[in-house]
Protein backbone atom coordinates (compact mmCIF):
# COMPACT_ATOMS: atom_id res chain seq x y z
CA UNK A 1 0.00 0.00 0.00
CA UNK A 2 2.85 2.42 0.82
CA UNK A 3 5.05 1.79 -2.23
CA UNK A 4 5.14 4.27 -5.11
CA UNK A 5 6.63 3.04 -8.40
CA UNK A 6 8.26 5.39 -10.89
CA UNK A 7 9.86 4.18 -14.15
CA UNK A 8 13.17 5.99 -14.82
CA UNK A 9 15.89 5.68 -17.45
CA UNK A 10 17.96 3.39 -15.22
CA UNK A 11 15.06 1.03 -14.43
CA UNK A 12 12.34 1.27 -11.77
CA UNK A 13 12.49 3.55 -8.72
CA UNK A 14 10.54 2.42 -5.63
CA UNK A 15 9.69 4.81 -2.79
CA UNK A 16 8.24 3.62 0.51
CA UNK A 17 6.13 6.47 1.88
CA UNK A 18 6.05 5.06 5.43
CA UNK A 19 9.72 4.15 5.93
CA UNK A 20 11.00 6.81 3.46
CA UNK A 21 13.28 4.22 1.85
CA UNK A 22 14.26 4.44 -1.83
CA UNK A 23 15.33 1.50 -4.00
CA UNK A 24 16.44 1.63 -7.64
CA UNK A 25 15.87 -1.61 -9.56
CA UNK A 26 17.72 -2.39 -12.78
CA UNK A 27 15.53 -3.32 -15.77
CA UNK A 28 16.26 -7.00 -15.06
CA UNK A 29 15.36 -6.62 -11.36
CA UNK A 30 12.24 -4.66 -12.31
CA UNK A 31 11.09 -7.58 -14.48
CA UNK A 32 11.73 -9.99 -11.59
CA UNK A 33 9.83 -7.61 -9.28
CA UNK A 34 6.79 -7.97 -11.54
CA UNK A 35 6.98 -11.71 -12.18
CA UNK A 36 8.69 -13.30 -9.17
CA UNK A 37 9.05 -10.63 -6.44
CA UNK A 38 10.12 -12.98 -3.64
CA UNK A 39 13.32 -13.59 -5.58
CA UNK A 40 14.37 -10.13 -4.37
CA UNK A 41 14.82 -10.70 -0.60
CA UNK A 42 16.03 -7.13 0.00
CA UNK A 43 12.56 -5.86 -0.88
CA UNK A 44 11.05 -8.19 1.70
CA UNK A 45 13.56 -7.14 4.37
CA UNK A 46 12.85 -3.45 3.73
CA UNK A 47 9.03 -3.81 3.68
CA UNK A 48 8.59 -3.09 -0.03
CA UNK A 49 6.98 -6.52 -0.26
CA UNK A 50 4.58 -8.03 2.29
CA UNK A 51 2.37 -11.14 2.03
CA UNK A 52 -0.81 -10.64 0.04
CA UNK A 53 -2.93 -11.15 3.16
CA UNK A 54 -0.87 -8.75 5.31
CA UNK A 55 -2.48 -5.44 6.32
CA UNK A 56 0.40 -2.95 6.35
CA UNK A 57 -2.03 -0.08 6.94
CA UNK A 58 -3.03 -1.72 10.21
CA UNK A 59 0.66 -1.95 11.16
CA UNK A 60 1.06 1.77 10.47
CA UNK A 61 -1.90 2.61 12.72
CA UNK A 62 -0.53 0.35 15.46
CA UNK A 63 2.90 1.99 15.33
CA UNK A 64 1.33 5.44 15.54
CA UNK A 65 -0.89 4.31 18.41
CA UNK A 66 2.01 2.91 20.43
CA UNK A 67 4.09 6.03 19.79
CA UNK A 68 1.20 8.20 20.97
CA UNK A 69 0.84 6.17 24.18
CA UNK A 70 4.56 6.40 24.91
CA UNK A 71 4.64 10.15 24.39
CA UNK A 72 4.75 11.82 27.77
CA UNK A 73 1.82 14.11 28.39
CA UNK A 74 2.84 17.22 30.29
CA UNK A 75 -0.31 19.27 29.76
CA UNK A 76 1.91 22.01 28.36
CA UNK A 77 1.71 23.38 24.82
CA UNK A 78 5.27 24.19 23.79
CA UNK A 79 5.37 24.08 19.98
CA UNK A 80 3.83 26.81 17.81
CA UNK A 81 3.70 27.82 14.16
CA UNK A 82 2.85 31.51 14.01
CA UNK A 83 1.70 33.00 10.71
CA UNK A 84 2.63 36.68 10.92
CA UNK A 85 1.01 37.50 7.56
CA UNK A 86 -0.34 35.88 4.41
CA UNK A 87 1.23 38.68 2.34
CA UNK A 88 4.52 38.21 0.52
CA UNK A 89 7.00 40.20 -1.56
CA UNK A 90 7.44 37.34 -4.06
CA UNK A 91 4.95 36.17 -6.66
CA UNK A 92 5.95 32.52 -7.18
CA UNK A 93 3.76 30.90 -9.83
CA UNK A 94 3.53 27.64 -7.84
CA UNK A 95 2.52 29.18 -4.49
CA UNK A 96 -0.29 27.25 -2.80
CA UNK A 97 -1.48 30.47 -1.15
CA UNK A 98 -2.26 32.19 -4.46
CA UNK A 99 -5.63 33.90 -4.43
CA UNK A 100 -5.94 34.04 -0.67
CA UNK A 101 -6.50 37.37 1.11
CA UNK A 102 -3.25 39.16 2.03
CA UNK A 103 -3.82 39.68 5.73
CA UNK A 104 -1.28 40.70 8.38
CA UNK A 105 -1.51 39.67 12.03
CA UNK A 106 -2.67 42.65 14.07
CA UNK A 107 -0.92 43.96 17.19
CA UNK A 108 -3.93 42.88 19.24
CA UNK A 109 -3.72 39.31 17.92
CA UNK A 110 0.04 39.26 18.57
CA UNK A 111 -0.55 40.23 22.21
CA UNK A 112 -3.25 37.55 22.54
CA UNK A 113 -0.87 35.01 20.99
CA UNK A 114 1.91 35.85 23.45
CA UNK A 115 -0.53 35.68 26.37
CA UNK A 116 -1.74 32.26 25.19
CA UNK A 117 1.82 30.92 25.00
CA UNK A 118 2.67 32.29 28.45
CA UNK A 119 -0.47 30.73 29.93
CA UNK A 120 -0.03 27.28 28.37
CA UNK A 121 3.74 26.63 28.35
CA UNK A 122 3.73 25.74 32.09
CA UNK A 123 7.37 26.68 32.56
CA UNK A 124 8.59 24.52 29.67
CA UNK A 125 10.81 25.76 26.84
CA UNK A 126 8.81 26.99 23.86
CA UNK A 127 9.61 26.40 20.19
CA UNK A 128 8.19 28.85 17.63
CA UNK A 129 8.27 28.61 13.82
CA UNK A 130 7.61 31.94 12.09
CA UNK A 131 5.66 31.40 8.89
CA UNK A 132 3.77 33.31 6.20
CA UNK A 133 3.40 34.53 3.45
CA UNK A 134 6.74 36.08 4.12
CA UNK A 135 6.99 36.35 7.94
CA UNK A 136 9.42 39.28 7.77
CA UNK A 137 6.77 41.29 5.93
CA UNK A 138 5.25 41.79 9.37
CA UNK A 139 8.38 41.89 11.52
CA UNK A 140 6.91 44.09 14.33
CA UNK A 141 4.61 41.31 15.59
CA UNK A 142 7.57 38.92 15.86
CA UNK A 143 9.39 41.36 18.11
CA UNK A 144 6.21 42.13 20.07
CA UNK A 145 5.56 38.47 20.84
CA UNK A 146 9.19 37.80 21.76
CA UNK A 147 9.38 40.85 24.03
CA UNK A 148 6.29 39.71 25.93
CA UNK A 149 7.68 36.19 26.31
CA UNK A 150 10.99 37.59 27.51
CA UNK A 151 9.30 39.87 30.03
CA UNK A 152 7.32 36.88 31.35
CA UNK A 153 10.50 34.84 31.78
CA UNK A 154 9.54 32.24 29.17
CA UNK A 155 12.44 30.20 27.79
CA UNK A 156 12.02 30.02 24.00
CA UNK A 157 13.79 29.68 20.68
CA UNK A 158 12.51 30.13 17.14
CA UNK A 159 12.96 29.08 13.53
CA UNK A 160 11.66 30.70 10.35
CA UNK A 161 10.53 29.85 6.83
CA UNK A 162 11.51 32.83 4.69
CA UNK A 163 12.47 33.70 1.13
CA UNK A 164 15.42 35.58 2.64
CA UNK A 165 15.05 38.79 0.65
CA UNK A 166 14.26 41.15 3.55
CA UNK A 167 17.04 39.94 5.84
CA UNK A 168 19.57 42.64 6.77
CA UNK A 169 22.11 43.31 9.53
CA UNK A 170 19.48 44.70 11.92
CA UNK A 171 17.19 41.69 11.42
CA UNK A 172 20.09 39.27 11.91
CA UNK A 173 21.02 41.04 15.15
CA UNK A 174 17.44 41.11 16.42
CA UNK A 175 16.88 37.53 15.32
CA UNK A 176 19.94 36.38 17.21
CA UNK A 177 19.38 38.34 20.40
CA UNK A 178 15.60 38.80 20.78
CA UNK A 179 13.89 36.20 18.62
CA UNK A 180 16.40 33.51 19.69
CA UNK A 181 16.47 32.47 16.06
CA UNK A 182 18.36 29.22 15.50
CA UNK A 183 17.45 28.25 11.92
CA UNK A 184 16.00 29.78 8.75
CA UNK A 185 14.71 27.74 5.81
CA UNK A 186 15.16 29.53 2.48
CA UNK A 187 14.02 28.15 -0.88
CA UNK A 188 16.07 28.58 -4.06
CA UNK A 189 14.41 27.70 -7.36
CA UNK A 190 17.49 27.78 -9.57
CA UNK A 191 20.53 29.80 -10.55
CA UNK A 192 20.34 33.57 -10.90
CA UNK A 193 18.24 33.94 -14.05
CA UNK A 194 15.91 31.03 -13.26
CA UNK A 195 15.47 32.14 -9.64
CA UNK A 196 14.71 35.78 -10.47
CA UNK A 197 12.18 34.79 -13.12
CA UNK A 198 10.47 32.23 -10.87
CA UNK A 199 10.30 34.37 -7.72
CA UNK A 200 9.03 37.46 -9.60
CA UNK A 201 9.61 39.81 -6.65
CA UNK A 202 7.59 43.02 -6.55
CA UNK A 203 10.77 45.12 -6.65
CA UNK A 204 12.13 46.42 -9.95
CA UNK A 205 15.71 46.40 -11.23
CA UNK A 206 17.18 44.29 -8.42
CA UNK A 207 19.18 41.08 -8.50
CA UNK A 208 17.13 39.19 -5.92
CA UNK A 209 19.20 36.03 -6.26
CA UNK A 210 22.46 37.73 -5.34
CA UNK A 211 20.78 39.58 -2.50
CA UNK A 212 19.39 36.37 -0.99
CA UNK A 213 22.76 34.59 -1.32
CA UNK A 214 24.44 37.50 0.49
CA UNK A 215 21.79 37.34 3.21
CA UNK A 216 22.43 33.62 3.67
CA UNK A 217 26.06 34.53 4.32
CA UNK A 218 24.93 37.08 6.94
CA UNK A 219 22.92 34.42 8.78
CA UNK A 220 25.78 31.94 8.54
CA UNK A 221 28.27 34.48 9.93
CA UNK A 222 25.92 35.12 12.88
CA UNK A 223 25.74 31.41 13.72
CA UNK A 224 22.13 31.00 12.56
CA UNK A 225 21.73 27.73 10.66
CA UNK A 226 20.37 28.03 7.13
CA UNK A 227 18.53 25.15 5.49
CA UNK A 228 18.54 25.84 1.74
CA UNK A 229 15.56 24.10 0.13
CA UNK A 230 15.75 23.39 -3.59
CA UNK A 231 12.28 23.45 -5.11
CA UNK A 232 12.09 21.28 -8.23
CA UNK A 233 9.55 21.25 -11.07
CA UNK A 234 9.53 20.42 -14.77
CA UNK A 235 10.74 23.94 -15.63
CA UNK A 236 13.90 24.02 -13.51
CA UNK A 237 14.96 20.38 -12.98
CA UNK A 238 18.06 20.57 -15.19
CA UNK A 239 19.04 23.95 -13.75
CA UNK A 240 19.09 22.62 -10.17
CA UNK A 241 22.17 20.50 -10.87
CA UNK A 242 23.96 23.68 -11.94
CA UNK A 243 22.67 25.42 -8.80
CA UNK A 244 24.04 22.64 -6.59
CA UNK A 245 27.50 23.14 -8.11
CA UNK A 246 27.16 26.90 -7.71
CA UNK A 247 26.24 26.59 -4.02
CA UNK A 248 29.21 24.27 -3.49
CA UNK A 249 31.48 27.00 -4.83
CA UNK A 250 29.67 29.82 -2.99
CA UNK A 251 29.76 28.19 0.45
CA UNK A 252 33.30 26.88 0.65
CA UNK A 253 32.86 26.91 4.41
CA UNK A 254 29.67 24.85 4.78
CA UNK A 255 29.40 25.24 8.54
CA UNK A 256 25.82 26.10 9.46
CA UNK A 257 24.53 25.44 5.92
CA UNK A 258 22.52 22.45 4.74
CA UNK A 259 21.01 21.92 1.30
Amino acid sequence: YYVVEQPVEEGLLLYHTMTKALVLLTPEEAETYKTNPTALPQLVEEWFLVPQSYDDRLLSRQIRGVAKMLKQKTGAITSYTIMTTTDCNARCFYCYELGRPRTPMSEETAIQTADYIIKHCKGKKVSIDWFGGEPLYNKPVISLICNKLKEAGVDYHSTMVSNGYLINDDIVNEGKNLWQLTKVQITLDGTEQTYNRCKAYIYKNVNAYRRVIDNIHKLQDAGIHVSIRLNIDIHNAENLSELADELHQEFRNPKGISV
